[in-house]
């Protein structure tokens, strides 16, 4: 049996989070299937190489849904602008993105 990770709702919807075949797409995925209690399913396939940029943009949601006020400059030290690379991955600092987020949403 494939592992599965599920929420369900008060109201019933649900969210199921499972390992997915590539099936012509480039890599693995995580499908992500939302499940109404009523209606039809839908679902999003994340890349195994941006999921953590989904959880750190999940984490930011329930930042904002508490009203918690918005990160400092980022644990790893470097400034949050638009030139942050991270000398580790060679990737840009998420905390670049979840400022932008932020400042969007007029938080």
């Amino acid at each position: 049996m494939t592992n599965r990770f599920e929420f369900i709702d008060p109201d019933g919807d649900g969210l199921v989070l499972l390992p997915w075949p590539s099936g012509g797409r480039p890599g693995p995925v995580v499908g992500l299937i939302a499940t109404p209690r009523e209606g039809k399913s839908a679902g999003v396939f994340i890349p195994l190489d941006r999921l953590e940029e989904v959880i750190a943009g999940l984490r930011d949601m329930a930042r904002q849904a508490s009203g918690q006020p918005a990160p400092g400059p980022c644990s790893c030290g470097y400034p949050n602008d638009e030139d942050t690379i991270h000398p580790a991955d060679g990737k840009p600092c998420y905390m670049r993105d979840i400022k932008a987020t932020v400042e969007g949403a007029g938080a």
